[in-house]
């Protein structure tokens, strides 16, 4: 892979298209703390259970890596949303929500919790390929709130709390994988 490539993907990952909320909620330093007995605010229960689910697909964690779940996503998703985007946003997203939910039980005859992750995983996709601005708001808020979170940035990407010299023209063996902001 060219260097060229590796800052393009790094772009589109933490930026490419970011929604004014999500914007607004990385400047602002949104981050969900992990606190257990953590209530949503903005979604309900379901809802955030159907959140948590989908970043399970979308950033999924390993035996050594960790995943979306493991920063609780659906808080920073449920903050973010709460605070960070306009009557009109959020309008937009309950309606979108409420549709992906109704497609769910209307096609699969059950809920999106009880899918296999393979359907989770085509569920999502065909969101994504089909220009579903509901499902291209979770996943961008899925990758973002995961990339700017403390795990992260720190056990995921590669971080350097004080860096070093610039380099101009290294191999990408040595700039190791995609950095942390």
């Amino acid at each position: 892979m060219k260097r060229r490539d590796v800052l393009k993907t790094a772009g589109i990952v933490l930026g490419y298209s970011l929604t004014a909320g999500t914007a607004a909620a990385v400047l602002a330093g949104c981050n969900a703390d992990p606190t257990p007995g953590w209530v949503p605010t903005f979604n309900s229960e379901d809802e955030s259970k159907i959140l948590k689910s989908m970043a399970e697909i979308i950033i999924p964690g390993t035996d050594t890596l960790p995943g979306a779940k493991d920063i609780m996503i659906e808080k920073f998703i449920d903050e973010t949303i709460l605070l960070h985007a306009t009557e009109e946003e959020k309008t937009k997203y309950k309606d979108g929500f409420s549709a992906f939910i109704d497609k769910i039980n209307t096609s699969k005859s059950k809920s999106f919790l009880n899918l296999t992750d393979e359907e989770k995983l085509a569920e999502i996709k065909n969101g994504l390929e089909g220009n579903d601005d509901f499902i291209k708001n979770i996943h961008e808020m899925c990758i973002t709130g995961f990339c700017t979170s403390e795990v992260g940035a720190k056990k995921v990407l590669v971080y350097d709390p004080i860096p070093g010299a610039q380099k101009g023209c290294i191999t990408l063996e040595e700039v190791g994988g995609i950095w942390a902001i």
